[in-house]
């Protein structure tokens, strides 16, 4: 890759040639199949990760700097938004997991100093990935 100081990316073509196994390795993993085989591993982590965040926040003194509402996961486009909300919806279905559809108006009432190219956001209500469903819960390590 190119030095460059923009959220873009700009590839070197021998740096992608380099890169295709780990790209290809990646595609592969990120289908719907191995996907829902992650998800207890990625429950148990983020649950973990939350109790050591609560931890040093209380340590730190810094409970009123933290809003614990959820995740809000941003859109510049209808497009991107709808693609996700496709994936989202399954999510919900199979994970247990509540979440809500904000347009631009809900957003900008939420957070007003968001960008107005944001077009939309959904909103995970759960700060975790909790309840994890019974049958998830089986196979959820202890950490």
């Amino acid at each position: 890759m190119l030095p460059n100081r923009a959220v873009d990316i700009r590839y070197r073509p021998s740096s992608v040639i380099r890169a295709a196994r780990a790209l290809l390795q990646y595609w592969h993993y990120s289908s719907d199949k191995h996907y829902r085989k992650l998800v207890p591993e990625y429950a148990a982590l983020i649950m973990q990760s939350l109790d050591t965040h609560d931890e040093m926040i209380r340590s730190a003194g810094a409970e009123a700097l933290i809003r614990k509402a959820g995740y809000l996961k941003l859109f510049r486009t209808q497009k991107a938004l709808d693609e996700e909300l496709t994936k989202t919806a399954s999510d919900s279905t199979l994970f247990g997991v509540e979440f809500e559809v904000l347009n631009r108006q809900q957003l900008a009432q939420r957070e007003p100093s968001l960008s107005p190219s944001i077009v939309g956001a959904i909103h995970w209500k759960q700060l975790g990935p909790s309840p994890i469903p019974a049958p998830w819960s089986k196979l959820t390590p202890r950490m």
